[in-house]
């Protein structure tokens, strides 16, 4: 695997109060050339997971390791060329680039260290550019001059500078309309594809996740909840929570069905129910679910559940 998450957890501190427990005992894994779909709720603790991974934020427990190394966190220093291998592309285009400088030279950042002199440079941002859909002349602009869109692409060329096997991109569409999202997650997935990369694509929107994404991991308050094949998630999901959000997607079937809204908000994550975390809110639940915390077993080769209802763990033998 190119990036492996074993038992991670971030938690936020907080002067007299109790601290944000942001990601509980997350293991994911991100192969070359696969494309992991990462979905929940606003506040379930996605992006923090993505910080973490990418050394942004510290971890309170667990290990990130890249092609075998450890992911730590960042420093004032300049990172290792073994690590820059790891890129993000952030959820706001609009605050992801600097506005002062011109869009070539924030490019070439990541070209910095490499062979060639100034020429070699402005032929390789060139080609970026033109790689994610946009014309070479406008490395002397600035990010001012752009669309959300065309910043986003701007953001990706930048990411691919370094040659990366490992793509981050944190609710990179979020904040695009309809029509532009959809550009944007399958040139990110193209261009992840060519390169042989692994593609973490963070999402609350499980319709897109579902479109370009091989597995899916479903995170609810901090933990992971359901993962496996996305096709085995989508059509026989296991947890409530899932079900929940697919029941979200809107449908263009001619059922003229309403999406169904799941009821409540995500709880305090400084102060999270007791058992499984999900039960305040589950159709399904019973007396176990708020006594005890679930874990993810296996319920068919491409999928796991964390749910005492409909993926129970096999009972032990007797001593």
């Amino acid at each position: 695997m190119s990036l492996e998450i074993r038992r991670l957890s971030v938690q936020y501190e907080r002067r007299r109060q109790p601290p944000v427990k942001a990601v509980v005992d997350v293991d994911l894994d991100v192969g070359a050339g696969q494309v992991v779909g990462l979905v929940g709720e606003s506040g379930c603790g996605k992006s923090t997971l993505a910080r973490a991974a990418i050394g942004l934020v510290p971890r309170a427990g667990g290990e990130v390791s890249f092609r075998g190394q450890d992911v730590p966190p960042l420093g004032n220093g300049v990172r290792s060329p073994h690590l820059q291998r790891i890129q993000m592309v952030f959820q706001d285009p609009y605050a992801s680039l600097n506005p002062r400088r011109r869009v070539g030279h924030q490019i070439a950042d990541g070209l910095r260290g490499r062979p060639g002199g100034d020429g070699a440079r402005t032929q390789r941002v060139a080609e970026l550019l033109e790689q994610v859909g946009l014309n070479r002349s406008i490395a002397r602009r600035y990010p001012f001059e752009f669309s959300g869109g065309q910043r986003q692409r701007i953001a990706i060329a930048r990411a691919l500078a370094t040659d990366p096997e490992v793509i981050i991109a944190d609710e990179a569409v979020s904040a695009l309309d309809a029509s532009t999202q959809a550009q944007v997650a399958n040139l990110l997935v193209r261009l992840a594809r060519e390169r042989d990369a692994g593609l973490l694509f963070i999402s609350h929107d499980l319709g897109i996740v579902r479109h370009i994404s091989d597995t899916v991991a479903v995170m609810y308050l901090g933990r992971i909840v359901e993962q496996g094949a996305t096709e085995s998630v989508w059509e026989q999901p296991a947890h409530p929570y899932t079900r929940a959000l697919i029941a979200a997607v809107p449908r263009h079937d001619g059922s003229r069905l309403l999406p169904e809204a799941l009821e409540g908000e995500v709880p305090d994550p400084s102060r999270p129910p007791s058992g499984c975390r999900f039960h305040p809110r589950c159709p399904d639940r019973i007396d176990r679910c708020s006594a005890e915390s679930p874990v993810l077993v296996a319920l068919r080769p491409s999928q796991r559940a964390a749910c005492w209802v409909t993926a129970p763990p096999p009972e032990q033998p007797p001593c």
